[in-house]
């Protein structure tokens, strides 16, 4: 927020200072428009979803949703099977003064050649843009707003509009939860999975002055979605099928979601099967029978590893045990892999219960480098397919051009591969959380956005499950968080075969750990994580000394903690006349008297472009207090009260009242 001052003078020496407020503000100036909520209830869904009807151009300050109602309070049908509150909002329709957020999803462009580079992301493209901005007037589909957008949004690539709710004291109890409606689910309409029309939800945003969390806040399982199963696959033979991208669901399963896109988008870069892994979607199994990567999130991009994961599954082999036998662990200068992003899938299909700690799995000649090995690696002793190096690569983490701007969905897993009907979709990555709150944060409730664990295979168990979910983000913006909540985004883990034969398949890779970042807070007794999913085990008789049969966990996330502030456009106060011209008087201060609590003197109408202040000196003084600490003693403060930090070299604004509720005003712009 920037403050100006403008003087002109009349020929009775009249001195008017005007004062132009530009609030693209760190603070929350509509904090409280919805009062006070208690929730006791499970399964409450706050926000509210809509899309956007076409591009929205960086620096509009008006755009058009497909449906206005979709942000209404009441009657939402794609809230069929959550709770709706009455009392979520103070007026059903969106209005004036409500805040709400852009989101653009997906959009990232990625590697599409046939190799282990495929899915690495030559362009975030905007993928994970997001903003805050407040609401002037509503006209039919039209929203108009106090601030123009900062970023430019392509419908192309899936742009949600959230409505986000403004409370004073936001009260969970232990009985209470709030979720999100997934992303992609079911209950916005659409066609099929890949439909536009699903393609939102999976936000769980709130703004507040206080939040009292004895209860859960989380969107656990609802970011992208896992690779659905077909019962397509090839034979199993001496064949290597090695791709990183195809077309056909005869070769592999179905690649997770993520930044890049879903089935439909994959099909237009090359097919949605394949190992490989997209952006952050874990890769499909591969024929015959191989099991899904995981999905991922956080960690450090630089730290993916041919998709590889961590190996840390050692069964009764030992350590490094079996893992000495996977071409991974040659690749990685003989050593265990620790891989950041998702785990990768295991081995696919034998029928001979043969010695997994003496025999490796077998893999074709250049699988690790060019020349290495020289020749096809087979593993007869296994029979059926050999065994092979087929699984999922694990996705990969993504970097954020700063959390107070870009955050993601965890990536979902990749599917396993199957022809018997016994294996079940890959997992879900987590949501988003986003708590922007004013003050205080207490209770010991849960704050979490989760990737999924994999299903599990059913019936005879005799295909390959799905990896896990990439575990999704929670961002908490508050200046205190007084007690030991917890704070999660974990992976989730890889989905078991569970079979009684010495026939064996693979467990899935566990999901890559998501992003957990602290905005601000000067206490946080918070409990953190965003721990990798562990990978599947498979119940085979055949690899008993091995339940991993070649999957791998998901890599550890990211903690984090800054001072960069999210930021909410609110309302932009520009001058009407170029500096030196004579402002017309439309209202303004006809008392002198100094304002404090419960002084009617200062009458302002909101969005005014400016007001006058009709003085008998040649200046506006704020008063100078030469430390930060001698702010916050300040007795009594008033909401709205100003002063000069001399210590922050700032000028500081009173949001609350209190003590804690100074707020510098030096640090943003507007348009």
């Amino acid at each position: 927020m920037k403050l100006y001052l403008f003087f002109s003078s009349k020929k009775a020496h009249k001195f008017y200072a005007f004062l132009v407020l530009f609030t693209c503000s760190t603070f929350f100036a509509q904090a409280g428009k919805d009062g006070n909520l208690t929730l006791s209830t499970s399964n409450t869904v706050l926000n509210r979803y809509a899309k956007p009807a076409a591009n929205i151009a960086a620096g509009a300050t008006s755009f058009s949703v497909s449906n206005i109602a979709d942000l209404n309070r009441d009657g939402s049908t794609y809230l069929t099977g959550f709770v709706s509150n009455a009392a979520s909002y103070s007026s059903n329709a969106l209005s004036t003064g409500d805040l709400i957020m852009i989101y653009q999803v997906q959009g990232a462009i990625i590697n599409t050649t046939n190799t282990i580079d495929y899915g690495a992301i030559t362009s975030y493209n905007g993928a994970g843009n997001y903003e805050y901005a407040r609401v002037v007037s509503v006209a039919g589909n039209t929203i108009n707003l106090s601030c123009a957008v900062t970023n430019s949004y392509a419908i192309a690539n899936h742009v949600q509009v959230v409505r986000v709710p403004q409370y004073n004291t936001l009260t969970v109890t232990a009985t209470g939860s709030i979720v999100t409606v997934p992303w992609g689910s079911a209950n916005f309409g659409g066609a099929n999975a890949a439909a536009v029309e699903r393609r939102r939800g999976g936000i769980n945003t709130i703004l507040s002055n206080n939040l009292v969390n004895n209860g859960t806040i989380n969107a656990d399982s609802a970011g992208f979605r896992g690779g659905e199963t077909d019962n397509n696959t090839s034979g199993a033979n001496a064949n290597f099928y090695t791709d990183f991208v195809t077309t056909s669901s005869n070769i592999s399963a179905e690649k997770g979601e993520s930044i890049a896109g879903y089935s439909s988008e994959y099909d237009a870069l090359g097919g949605r099967y394949g190992r490989g892994a997209p952006a952050n979607g874990g890769g499909g199994g591969n024929a015959h029978n191989a099991s899904g990567g995981g999905g991922a999130n956080g960690g450090i991009a630089a730290n993916w590893f041919r998709g590889a994961g961590v190996m840390n599954s050692f069964g009764t082999c030992g350590i490094p045990g079996a893992w000495a036998l996977d071409p991974d662990y040659i690749a990685n200068a003989n050593a265990l892999t620790n891989s950041a992003g998702g785990g990768r899938g295991g081995y696919s299909y034998s029928s001979v219960n043969a010695d997994a700690c003496l025999i490796g799995p077998s893999y074709p000649a250049n699988f690790i480098a060019p020349g290495i090995p020289a020749v096809n690696v087979v593993q007869d002793a296994w029979g059926a397919d050999r065994r092979d190096v087929a699984g999922g690569l694990g996705g990969r983490p993504l970097t954020t051009s700063g959390i107070q701007k870009q955050l993601f969905f965890g990536g979902g897993g990749g599917a396993g591969d199957g022809n018997n009907n016994a294996h079940q979709r890959a997992a879900n990555g987590g949501g988003i959380v986003l708590v922007m709150n004013l003050n205080k944060i207490s209770g010991t409730g849960t704050f979490t956005a989760n990737g999924e664990a994999a299903l599990n295979t059913v019936g005879a168990g005799n295909d390959a499950p799905g990896g896990g979910g990439g575990g999704g983000t929670v961002l908490i913006q508050t200046i205190e968080i007084v007690n030991a909540a917890v704070v999660r985004a974990n992976g989730g883990k890889g989905g078991d075969q569970l079979i009684n034969s010495n026939e064996a398949e693979s467990p899935g890779g566990g999901g890559g750990g998501g992003v957990v970042a602290i905005i601000n807070a000067t206490v946080d007794a918070s409990i953190k994580n965003s721990t990798g999913g562990l990978n599947g085990l498979s119940t085979s008789f055949s690899v008993t000394e091995f339940p991993a049969n070649g999957a791998t966990s998901g890599g550890n996330g990211t903690i984090s903690s800054t001072s960069k502030n999210v930021t909410i456009c609110g309302a932009c106060y520009k001058p009407a006349l170029k500096d030196g011209n004579l402002y017309p008087t439309q209202h303004g201060i006809t008392a002198l008297a100094r304002a404090g609590a419960d002084n009617g003197n200062w009458p302002m109408v909101r969005q005014s472009g400016w007001t006058a202040m009709e003085a008998k000196t040649k200046g506006f003084v704020v008063n100078r207090i030469q430390t930060t600490a001698q702010v916050i003693a300040i007795p009594n403060p008033v909401e709205g009260m100003m002063v000069f930090d001399i210590q922050a070299d700032c000028l500081k604004i009173n949001t609350t009242g209190t003590s804690a509720g100074w707020k510098c005003l030096s640090n943003q712009t507007c348009p």
